[in-house]
């Protein structure tokens, strides 16, 4: 799957390939890391494990990846 998000990134937030976000789901994350790369260096795997308590809520781009990524059923695959 080509998202735009390196590989090492996709690696790194989803190790061992599990909970990997479906293209639609790694599109609005790869919103959320073009408009904010910053953020990205604080971005942990477990941030996306306990998407509710992430310190990035309230951050548009974020809350719109994790509501995709919380409802969709493609997601975790």
């Amino acid at each position: 799957m080509r998202t735009g998000i390196s590989d090492a990134t996709m690696n790194y937030l989803f190790p061992d390939g599990t909970g990997v976000p479906c293209a639609t789901g790694a599109e609005l994350l790869q919103t959320f890391i073009a408009r904010r790369p910053d953020d990205l260096g604080f971005l942990e795997p477990g941030d996306i494990n306990s998407l509710s308590g992430s310190g990035f809520a309230g951050i548009p781009e974020w809350d719109e990846f994790v509501h995709h990524y919380s409802v969709c059923e493609r997601c975790h695959e």
